[in-house]
């Protein structure tokens, strides 16, 4: 109940503190295990939030190649910390995370030799204690020293240090009898994994250990959705809207699955109740306009989509537009918007061809 507390408060190492007591006095309790490691996940991500600068953009970088890298994403990763190293060139745990790349992808040798790039003379380790204590695995004593600092590299050994504890507490959760939290867990990773059929049944388990929990139910109907089943994404969020109709998650979530099976009028009502909520929400705007544009309301339909063109990287929300036009009879209008698109398809193309070149993985320089 303290740990709740702490967390309510946004005290997170607080409430780590109390949750880690709990696993001393009970090892066994599934839903403990399951707390430490969100709690956990709190303190990472509001390091993570502190990336939000401009100048954070390396970092950021930085961040998401570790996360590549733990998806097994290797080429992406590879290309990734590549960029990166220049702008930072004393995060020498880049060259860690490089040889271990090239270690998975048989190149021992290569990695050997990036290696050599990571050394740190001893002395290294007085300023830089979290770095060191983070390559010893000692995550711990690496979140507890970057928890002193407030500089760039402190915040990232946060992130990171915190990540690999909230993963510690869920292995101790794996290794304990069935419960909702450990299939949770597993439905989570593969979600991550984008095995949506494995998160489908672990999420299916998680609720005959534990049924009627929402939480669990949303999350089912999600990944049905994320598994492009839509016709069960809306049978399974059927209760959860009738006990909670103005969440907006589960708005967002019927009104979406209701236009991917091409349904614009049974779609409007949830998208409409979710525009009204948040005027501003771009996501929700884009898919009334949609619904609008499958109905044939091309009028309703031009302000909501014209709004994100800016975001349009594939071209596709410049073709949505030129429909909305043609049915409108504005057939220059429509040409533009057509022949716009087909430049931003040019463009993502040679990216994707640029993008490909550099996800080859070559020799240390």
């Amino acid at each position: 109940m303290l740990a709740d507390a702490y967390l309510a408060a946004d005290r997170p190492m607080d409430a780590v503190t109390q949750l880690r007591k709990v696993t001393a006095l009970a090892p066994k309790l599934p839903s403990v295990w399951y707390a430490l490691g969100q709690a956990y996940n709190v303190v990472k991500q509001d390091a993570l939030a502190t990336f939000d600068a401009p100048s954070d953009a390396p970092w950021r970088q930085l961040l998401s190649a570790d996360a590549l890298l733990a998806n097994n994403h290797l080429p992406e990763a590879f290309a990734s910390y590549r960029a990166t190293i220049d702008a930072l060139p004393s995060m020498v745990s880049i060259h860690d995370s490089v040889a271990r790349i090239y270690d998975r992808t048989g190149h021992a040798a290569w990695a050997a030799r990036e290696r050599a790039n990571s050394r740190l003379p001893s002395t290294a380790c007085t300023e830089r204690k979290a770095l060191c204590e983070f390559r010893a695995g000692r995550y711990r004593s690496a979140l507890t020293a970057a928890l002193g600092g407030s500089n760039s590299e402190s915040r990232y050994w946060r992130a990171r240090a915190a990540n690999e504890l909230a993963l510690g507490a869920f292995k101790q959760l794996d290794a304990l009898p069935d419960s909702a939290e450990r299939r949770g867990v597993r439905a989570t990773l593969a979600r991550a994994e984008e095995r949506y059929t494995d998160a489908v049944a672990e999420l299916k388990a998680a609720l005959r250990l534990a049924p009627r929990q929402p939480e669990l139910i949303y999350e089912l109907a999600s990944a049905h959705y994320a598994a492009r089943d839509f016709d069960l994404a809306i049978e399974t969020m059927a209760p959860l809207l009738q006990a909670y109709p103005d969440d907006a998650r589960l708005l967002r979530l019927q009104g979406q699955s209701l236009l991917q099976l091409r349904r614009p009028e049974e779609a409007l009502p949830f998208l409409q109740r979710l525009v009204e909520r948040n005027p501003n929400d771009p996501t929700a705007r884009l898919a009334l306009g949609r619904a609008h544009l499958q109905n044939g309301n091309f009028t309703a339909a031009i302000p909501m989509i014209e709004g994100q063109l800016a975001n349009d990287d594939d071209g596709s929300l410049h073709v949505q537009l030129a429909r909305a036009y043609t049915g409108l009879g504005q057939r220059e209008k429509a040409a533009a918007l057509l022949s716009r698109s087909d430049d931003i398809q040019r463009a993502a193309r040679e990216r994707a061809v640029a993008a490909a070149a550099q996800r080859t993985i070559t020799a240390p320089k």
